[in-house]
């Protein structure tokens, strides 16, 4: 069993984690007792070969060749045997031969499935801004398209006033027994009333530790094995694509069991670097554990997560913007703010819609913080061969070159665009392609992804919400077969027909 055996306390360091394979296991014993070697398994086997009385040489130790005397039959009944076992071989192929057909069909049915890579979770918290019809629209929303593959778990604070609504629909987090994925998703996890918009602190502190103890196991009990390697956290404006996502991780050469805190990068006016909670931020196993055990209790004023008390200095900016203290945690634990763009400079997390985006209608604080990170900002690239600082990461794009094919997530998503964009998905990787060979062509064409936006896109403040734009049309003058911009229906193709 391939495992990662994790003694893991407040005074354990990072470094004693010890990576084996993509699973996870957590040991109440040192590292050093719990490591296993392979060899102590094996046993020796017998090892029959096709001709008879041919057997392993530790069968045979007293070198007696017991073959000779059957060589003579063999010379005598070898072509005899050959060609009746030749005659039975055509007969069983001849009678055998239509029922082959739903033979397979029985076998496929019988024959065991590979389970499905599922590397992280999605926490959707509570988004600060209004919607258009409320935050359970944009739940139910998200449990209709990417929630369950991204396996949501929604926060919800007790006595809220959508509280009754989501816990009834969306069963509780439970305690993952670790041999599988804890059942069916979207979940719901219950924040106590207590912890409210003044204290985001606590707040995120106790969301972070009941997925830690929830998904994967806690710190104490016994060995198990985590089917989670990573956590997403975003809120219910965020539309995310769950595939490319495990692609970016399969490909970025990450492991779960390093620090990770990967997103969009920006940097406040004190210098600060920071992946902004719209766009999401993914953490590692490791970060997640590191976080758990020192991020969690407001007020403490020891160890690398040390945090101000409910009323000390700068407690109130701090419960308005936990972001930006938990980063700070991550930070002293290993884990800095990365450069998730791609070999071309595009990035995938997103604070903004694809519209907003493909238009360059950004809002001034977030230009800002870009422009505030240096050139080259000092971060790794995460994509890179060489891992080394790329330039350009305060530079923000425009048209096709704003988002990357690998696209992650979107943010200022309502519930209405949200539906929307997973059809039109749905659309592009159901369609087969027409023609063989060099000219060979992609369905559906630009004419029909136009149709489809003019179809399912919604319109005005009351579908797109306060934050969203529509699809930019087709400049006036233009002779164009389109309703809307050729290189914007280029680019959703880009992206949501990428599997």
């Amino acid at each position: 069993k391939n495992e990662v055996f994790i003694n893991f306390t407040k005074q354990t360091p990072m470094s004693s984690l010890h990576y084996r394979s993509n699973s996870f296991s957590v040991a109440n014993t040192p590292l050093k007792d719990s490591r296993r070697t392979e060899n102590d398994f094996r046993r020796r086997r017998r090892i029959t070969r096709g001709r008879r009385g041919y057997e392993d040489e530790d069968e045979d130790a007293d070198g007696d060749d017991d073959d000779d005397d059957d060589d003579d039959d063999d010379d005598t009944y070898g072509p005899i045997a050959w060609m009746c076992g030749l005659s039975c071989l055509l007969v069983a192929v001849i009678f055998f031969f239509p029922f082959l057909p739903s033979w397979h069909g029985i076998t496929s049915k019988l024959r065991p499935k590979r389970p499905e890579h599922r590397p992280f979770v999605t926490v959707v918290l509570a988004s600060v801004l209004p919607g258009p019809r409320g935050r359970p629209s944009r739940l139910h929303a998200i449990a209709k398209t990417w929630g369950p593959e991204a396996h949501a778990i929604f926060v919800v604070n007790e006595g809220a006033d959508s509280f009754d609504e989501i816990v009834s629909r969306y069963p509780p987090l439970a305690l993952d027994s670790g041999d599988g994925d804890g059942g069916e998703y979207p979940r719901s996890l219950v924040v106590p009333a207590l912890l409210d918009d003044g204290r985001g602190l606590e707040r995120l502190g106790y969301v972070l530790r009941a997925v830690h103890d929830h998904v994967f196991g806690g710190f104490e009990g016994p060995t198990t094995r985590h089917w989670a390697e990573y956590i997403y956290m975003v809120n219910d404006h965020t539309f995310v694509l769950p595939r490319h996502l495990t692609s970016y991780l399969e490909h970025a050469g990450v492991s779960p069991v390093d620090p990770l805190y990967l997103g969009h990068p920006l940097s406040n006016a004190e210098g600060v670097l920071f992946n902004t909670g719209a766009a999401g931020y993914v953490l590692s196993y490791a970060s997640l554990r590191g976080v758990a055990a020192n991020f969690c209790v407001a007020g403490t004023s020891e160890g690398a997560c040390a945090m101000p008390g409910i009323k000390g200095p700068g407690a109130n900016f701090l419960n308005g913007n936990p972001g930006l203290a938990l980063a700070g945690c991550l930070r002293a634990l290993g884990a800095s703010p990365l450069d998730s763009r791609d070999a071309k400079g595009r990035h995938v997390f997103h604070a903004y819609g694809i519209s907003r985006l493909f238009t360059g209608a950004l809002d001034k604080w977030y230009r800002e913080k870009h422009r505030r990170l240096a050139d080259p900002p000092g971060l790794t690239s995460l994509l890179e061969g060489d891992r080394k600082p790329r330039v350009g990461l305060n530079i923000l794009k425009s048209g096709m070159e704003c988002c990357s094919p690998s696209t992650i997530s979107f943010h200022y998503v309502e519930d209405k665009e949200c539906l929307a964009l997973w059809e039109i998905r749905r659309r592009f990787l159901t369609s087969k392609a027409v023609g063989n060979g060099k000219g060979a062509t992609n369905s559906p064409s630009v004419p029909d992804i136009d149709q489809w936006v003019a179809e399912l896109w919604p319109q005005g403040r009351n579908g797109l919400g306060g934050y969203a734009y529509a699809p930019p049309k087709t400049k006036n003058g233009k002779a164009e077969d389109t309703v809307f911009d050729i290189n914007f229906l280029l680019l959703l193709r880009d992206i949501l027909g990428t599997s």
